[in-house]
């Protein structure tokens, strides 16, 4: 499916072949129900195997998928560690992580809520190497890169996760193609020598979760 996409997406750039509005607006629209419908399908079925099932849970406290006391902060920083070996493996250097954690709620008390802790990780190390990508290329073969700074804040209502780097920013033009599936400013993954679907999740997050917020931003950038 990706790789599908990725060869459309180069022969509308070189002109080989035609995408009108419609047809992107139609691609659109189907990728959107086809990974909403397959991250829901496959979470229906994880967790009825785990519950009903003889596959064991990730850890005794999780309900099937579910971990009742997720705690956010330290998926973020697994979620981090990830993404800088992966980040250190390319461009052989990454940014630092400066993280910040307020519990509106309960000072005293880690930020804990009920939720899928893979679906944080995953959402959390694409905006991460989003923001590795976008800061070691800013920087160069610069030996002191700007950390990536995440502020969690958990209210008695919901919870926000802002993270903000120092690549560069984003262009305003490209702000309405951004949950775009033909749209990307990363190299191409064949290109890359990898074969990695990049499905944004970031978008059936905010879609399908409101109670929990998640922003990622570009400040402090020139």
């Amino acid at each position: 499916m990706a790789q599908g996409v990725v060869e459309l997406s180069r022969g509308s750039e070189d002109k080989r072949i035609m995408v009108d509005s419609v047809t992107r607006d139609s691609i659109q629209y189907f990728l959107d129900r086809f990974y909403m419908m397959r991250i829901s399908i496959r979470m229906l079925i994880n967790q009825h195997t785990i519950l009903f099932g003889g596959e064991l849970p990730f850890s005794a406290g999780h309900v099937g998928t579910i971990d009742p006391e997720c705690d956010i902060q330290l998926v973020v920083e697994d979620a981090f560690a990830s993404a800088r070996s992966l980040c250190e493996n390319f461009y052989e250097q990454s940014p630092e992580l400066k993280m910040t954690c307020i519990n509106t709620v309960n000072r005293e008390e880690p930020l804990k809520i009920v939720y899928v802790p893979s679906h944080l990780f995953h959402i959390s190390f694409e905006l991460f190497k989003n923001a590795m990508r976008a800061t070691c290329e800013k920087g160069g073969a610069s030996l002191s890169l700007p950390p990536i700074e995440v502020v969690i804040v958990k209210t008695t209502e919901d919870v926000a996760i802002k993270m903000s780097d120092q690549g560069g920013g984003i262009p305003q033009r490209n702000m309405p193609q951004l949950f775009e599936y033909m749209f990307s400013t990363a190299p191409s993954p064949v290109d890359a020598g990898t074969s990695v679907n990049v499905v944004p999740m970031v978008r059936f997050f905010r879609q399908s979760h409101s109670d929990y917020r998640f922003f990622q931003y570009a400040s402090n950038t020139v």
